[in-house]
């Protein structure tokens, strides 16, 4: 890779979404590296939290909470980084994985697909 390990240093990144339809694994990658980053990760003890930690019998990581195409910058079609942390909470990792499976794979209809998930083409 170019510019060390961040392939997209030096060029231009955007937040309008993904200029074809995304693939999951990019997402499924940036959750990754985000949820492994978090770990053994404590916030300030006076910071403010909207939304309550999830109880899990799985190891707690901190959750975006609201893992779509909308919250995402994007290079290109990979998925290089996170905006808008608002939802942020304790809880398993499979509480983003499953948020971000609603939005990038196609489980809905056509029409669906291209209205309200604003996918540029219908998805396969």
């Amino acid at each position: 890779m170019s510019n060390g390990s961040w392939p997209w240093r030096g060029t231009q990144a955007q937040t309008a979404g993904p200029t074809s339809t995304p693939k999951p694994g990019c997402v499924l990658r940036l959750l990754r590296t985000v949820h492994d980053a978090s770990v053994g990760w404590d916030p300030p003890l006076d910071a403010p939290f909207c939304v309550p930690d999830v109880e899990s019998e799985a190891e707690a990581v901190w959750c975006h909470g609201d893992v779509g195409p909308w919250n995402m910058v994007w290079h290109g079609d990979d998925a290089v980084g996170l905006i808008d942390w608002d939802f942020l909470h304790r809880g398993p990792r499979l509480d983003d994985v499953a948020y971000a499976l609603q939005w990038f794979t196609p489980a809905r209809d056509d029409e669906m697909a291209l209205t309200w998930h604003h996918f540029p083409t219908v998805p396969d």
